[in-house]
Order: C-alpha cells, then structure tokens, then sequence
C-alpha cells in the first residue's frame, strides 16, 4: 500500500540508534511510507552531491521528522539542526524513545527544546508498531494543515514587520530621513509576519553558530567580546 506520506528520522551517530534506525526505516517503507534516512542504500545520492542540502531539503518535503532519543542524542549538532530546520517547517516531530534504553530521556528532550511533545516507545519487535502508523498518520495531517495556514497567512499579510510581542522590538533610523531604518527583535523568528526573505550570515539552517566554529561572523564577535571582558 502507499501512504503518500514522507517520514525524515534524525539520529545521533551511535550503535543503537543507527541499529534502529535502520530496522525502523525497513519496516516503514514496507508499510508503504516513503523513508529518508543517510544510512539508507535507497536514497540516490550520486557523487559530488550536497550532502547538507539534501538533508535539508529532505526535511522540508516530509510529513513528519522522527527524532531517535537515547541518552546523548542532543550530543549531536545534526540533530539539533535538523530538529530545528522541521519545525521551522512547520514540519510534526515525533520523538522516539529507543527501547534498548532504561533511562530517562526527558533531559534530551528538553536540549532538544522537544519537552512539551509526548514520545513514543519505538519497541524493534512491533509489537507497538499500530501506534506507531497511526501516529504518523495524524501528524502527517498537521503538518498539512499547519503549511497550509501558515502559507494562507503568508498570502494575506501586507507589507511590514508584525511580531507577536511589539514590546520586545525596537526600531532605529539608519539615515538622517528615516527611509532606512533597522528593526530588532527578540523571540521566536518563524512568528515574524510580512518577512520575504531572511538572511543569516551564518549558514543555511539559520542557526547561531558555536564558538568553536571559528569561522563564522557570531562565533568570531562571541570570541572578541570574551577576550574584552577577560581584559586580554
């Protein structure tokens, strides 16, 4: 049977979580779901191929990202952008609490900024394996809906920039007449309204970079203000 639903998994680069991912990417696309995994031989990539971009733009065109949670998996920058990208997308995540793991995986969740979305146990014998379709069902559903208002809305905003809280923006002239000025604003960015492009000096997942990425413009200014306050 066919789906017609896209499904990303997201995983820490460990033994358990590739086994598994593996074995759940096996089982879902015999299901008849369309699976995106980077261990998967059925992906096409040919040589000379942005790997990055196409982990991006394999997350913008699923229906759901699967998050594979054991202990270290916000260990993993990947993940972290990749959950990031999803929900900038609009895209439903489901958490999937391995079941090799005793512990509890509410930390990784919280590093994840995933706390608030309830996990499943992912059992490799399928014994859950129902719950686990219907679940990728409805949130397939909403992650239709939520793209299908949120580029409704898109379509019916005018020009300028609405945040949600207005006191936590400020404006400033850049030019003697005013023509010109700069907005900022804190919060969460994908709540902007009226915004055609965003750019970010960074990178292409719009993510603040670490300090040890040394290469980048925020990472360089983190590093210039620490040596400033440490009076070097």
């Amino acid at each position: 049977m066919t789906k017609n639903i896209q499904v990303f998994i997201s995983y820490k680069r460990a033994d358990l979580s590739q086994r598994e991912g593996v074995h759940l990417t096996r089982i879902l696309e015999k299901a008849g779901f369309g699976v995106f995994m980077d261990k998967n031989p059925n992906q096409g990539l040919e040589p000379g191929d942005d790997w990055a971009q196409t982990l991006y733009d394999n997350i913008y065109s699923s229906h759901v990202l699967i998050v594979l949670l054991e202990p270290d998996t916000e260990k993993s920058d990947w993940v972290q952008r990749e959950v990031d990208i999803a929900r900038g997308a609009h895209v439903s995540i489901l958490p999937l609490k391995l079941s090799g793991e005793t512990v509890s995986v509410e930390g990784v969740q919280r590093k994840l900024a995933i706390e608030a979305t309830q996990y499943l146990e992912f059992d490799s014998t399928g014994e859950n394996f129902d719950t686990l379709v219907e679940s990728l069902e409805r949130l397939s559903d909403e992650t239709r809906r939520k793209q299908y208002d949120w580029i409704k809305d898109l379509q019916q905003e005018s020009t300028g920039i609405e945040v949600v809280n207005k006191a936590r923006v400020a404006s400033f002239p850049l030019d003697e007449d005013g023509k010109c000025q700069l907005h900022l604003s804190s919060g969460d960015m994908i709540k902007l309204k009226n915004v055609d492009v965003m750019v970010n000096s960074e990178n292409d997942y719009m993510q603040m970079a670490r300090i040890f990425e040394s290469s980048t413009l925020s990472s360089a200014l983190r590093m210039a203000g620490a040596l400033r306050i440490n009076g070097r």
